[in-house]
């Protein structure tokens, strides 16, 4: 199950706090981001809420930020362990948009990939915004490398699949001792194979292309010097022509 994200605008109207408090609370690490979105946008585990919700009741009781630090550090507020688990997996999430910038694609081609099941995002704020992790910025150019070379976007969705499969298996180990995780292995294997002779093919290809762009890069240049030559002949002639009327 994803875990559920909050950015910082999204705690300050779900609290009703004020962006100082947050911004004081965030100072003295009573709270502590995930990671950020946008390259500059803080978000938050869902479970920030809850923590926040302790801090206010503290803050009700006549005590101080800086109080409640002295606590926290030394007793600890409830939802402490689970927050330090989550400090150990700070992410920075990419937005549709900014993940497009990455790999120079629209928006929409982004978005167009999620409608097919090719890609999915790993995490949604609670306003709805689909959030990415950064290593979709190299998946996303492998999938690009792959309509370069041919792929319909049926065969890459297959080729994802398949390597969610992968990582599922790889995941969780114990779970996928069966016949059909084995099944499944078999023809990653069969089709990783297969993309070797597909990418064989592509060499190929491309070394009799670089040759043949080597070779018509060489005759332009004969070509163009032989043009040189026949208007510098004409050039010479003309004035040789208008001296020899002068005289």
């Amino acid at each position: 199950m994803k875990e559920k994200i909050i950015t910082e605008d999204e705690i300050l109207k779900q609290l009703k706090i004020q962006p100082e408090l947050f911004q004081q609370l965030l100072k003295s690490n009573l709270i502590r981001p995930k990671g950020t979105a946008d390259g500059s946008v803080l978000i938050f585990s869902a479970e920030m809420i809850k923590r926040i919700q302790e801090i206010q009741q503290f803050l009700s009781m006549g005590y101080s930020v800086e109080e409640i630090e002295k606590i926290s550090k030394k007793i600890g507020l409830p939802s402490k362990r689970k927050q330090r688990e989550a400090d150990t997996k700070k992410i920075r999430y990419l937005t549709v948009g900014e993940l497009a910038t990455l790999i120079d694609m629209n928006p929409r081609t982004i978005k167009y990939w999620e409608e097919r099941g090719i890609i999915k995002p790993d995490t949604r704020s609670e306003g709805g915004f689909r959030l990415y992790a950064e290593h979709w910025i190299y998946l996303c150019n492998l999938i690009k490398d792959l309509q370069l070379f041919g792929y319909s976007l049926e065969e890459i969705k297959e080729i994802s699949d398949m390597f969610r499969d992968f990582l599922a298996t790889q995941s969780n180990l114990k779970a996928s001792v069966t016949d059909d995780s084995w099944q499944r292995l078999q023809i990653m294997k069969e089709r990783i194979q297969l993309f070797y002779k597909k990418m064989e093919q592509f060499k190929q290809g491309i070394e009799r292309w670089e040759e043949l762009l080597k070779k018509k890069e060489k005759e332009i240049r004969q070509l163009e010097n032989k043009i040189k030559q026949l208007k510098h002949d004409k050039d010479s002639k003309e004035k040789s022509s208008e001296h020899v009327e002068k005289t």
